[in-house]
């Protein structure tokens, strides 16, 4: 869960690559308890931040777990998610900072 947490906000984002991938590895090889686990996260609430509703977890998970053989692919919809916890998607600055930060 302390993965999840940091790529919503309690790390800086300049390490959203680093949970991203670790994140990813632990999807591409241990599906079966990362669908149960994301079950699990999604019908939580509050969590990670509780500005993000049920449904948009939902969503998010579903994208991980289709992204799961796509490194690239499953990085971003990660940081859409980060983004998204920390209210600042769609935003002017998210578009600039994440340019940088995906690279």
């Amino acid at each position: 869960m302390k993965l999840l947490q940091n790529i919503a906000g309690a790390a800086p984002r300049t390490h959203m690559n680093s949970f991203a991938e670790t994140l990813c590895f632990i999807t591409r090889y241990c599906f079966d308890e990362t669908c149960v686990w994301f079950n699990h996260v999604v019908v939580m609430e509050g969590f990670p931040v509780s500005q993000v509703t049920q449904e948009q977890k939902q969503e998010y998970a579903r994208r991980l777990l289709k992204e799961r053989t796509n490194r690239r692919k499953f990085q971003e919809v990660a940081n859409e998610f980060g983004l998204l916890c920390r209210g600042i998607l769609h935003t002017e600055y998210a578009q600039e900072t994440s340019k940088s930060l995906l690279s």
